[in-house]
């Protein structure tokens, strides 16, 4: 019989019980319970506030509700958690976006890209921030990058359909839509977005004949 049978681990033990609130969190997520996942989540943090999946697991959820202050709150810790986490990073940048600091956003994404060059989804999601602000160029050198590393990468087609809609190239933006909506048939934005380039660039007619 092994001397350390029965022996007390405080390593293990801390690991298994975030193990534990991690999979009771994310199971109700499963189940759309988002305030129960929250209660999980906090008390990840409570109990270990020196791990950072905690402070993005409540980032998610808060996204989920539409908080994006609390979002930002909880990744700027996570961030300063684990400051080589290009992953953090990326997430950041995404909840930047979304709540309008775009400044902030672009910083979020070019860091993640210095600790991980080849990242798809930081790529893909400075390739709309630039789409967004109208820098084309920039964000065709991005989605070039994502899409030579991934031609299948979703995030990527995405944003090259929406900005091969915003210089006009209708037919560049249907196959890019199409692509990925076939890769994630989940994306139901972009079934709008193909009725959308139907109705935007069908003939018109003037009702003389012409």
């Amino acid at each position: 019989m092994s001397a350390n049978n029965g022996s007390f681990d405080p390593k293990a033990e801390a690991e298994f019980e975030i193990l534990e609130l991690m999979h009771a969190g994310n199971r109700a997520i499963e189940r759309g319970d988002f305030g129960e996942a929250r209660r999980h989540f906090n008390t990840c943090v409570e109990r270990f506030p020196a791990y950072d999946g905690g402070y993005t697991a409540l980032a998610s959820v808060a996204v989920a509700q539409g908080d994006l202050d609390d979002a930002l709150a909880m990744l700027f810790v996570a961030a300063e958690l684990a400051p080589t986490s290009a992953e953090i990073r990326n997430q950041l940048g995404c909840a930047c976006f979304a709540a309008g600091r775009r400044a902030i956003a672009e910083h979020a994404f070019k860091r993640a890209l210095e600790l991980e060059p080849a990242h798809p989804e930081a790529l893909a999601n400075l390739a709309e921030l630039y789409r967004a602000q109208g820098r084309f160029t920039e964000s065709a050198t991005c989605l070039r990058a994502a899409l030579e590393q991934n031609r299948d990468n979703v995030n990527a087609l995405v944003a090259f359909g929406r900005m091969s809609a915003d210089l006009g190239d209708c037919d560049a933006a249907r196959f890019a839509y199409q692509r990925a909506l076939a890769l994630d048939p989940t994306r139901g934005e972009l079934t709008t977005a193909l009725l959308e380039l139907d109705h935007d660039y069908e003939p018109s007619f003037d009702g003389n004949g012409d």
